[in-house]
């Protein structure tokens, strides 16, 4: 069954391209409750072809690139990973007033 991934960020990746989809999580601490993993709403897309790693939400920041990581003092912990083929790519903007917003539309056809 393929993936369909909506990608808050510019992932031009090509078609037959292998891919990693990789969840993650961020240790929260709110004003009321106990702290707890809370789930990061857009996964990181690594092109397996090129080593590229794609990402939004700040992410990028909190990255080691060699090996591919988390920085220690993250508080990031990978959820869950998917491996897989590009079968389609769209990659497109929206204006909202005077700023452009990016966005990626994958579709992966997940390895068995």
């Amino acid at each position: 069954m393929p993936l369909e991934l909506a990608l808050d960020y510019v992932a031009p990746i090509p078609t037959g391209h292998r891919v990693q989809v990789i969840r993650a999580q961020r240790w929260v601490t709110p004003a009321f409750g106990p702290a707890r993993w809370s789930d990061v709403p857009v996964p990181l897309v690594v092109d397996l072809d090129t080593s590229v790693v794609f990402c939004g939400d700040g992410l990028g920041e909190s990255l080691v690139p060699s090996p591919l990581a988390f920085k220690p003092d993250s508080r990031l912990q990978v959820a869950g990973m998917t491996e897989g083929r590009v079968t389609s790519c769209i990659v497109s903007t929206d204006r909202i007033g005077e700023t452009f917003i990016a966005k990626t539309y994958l579709v992966v056809e997940q390895s068995a």
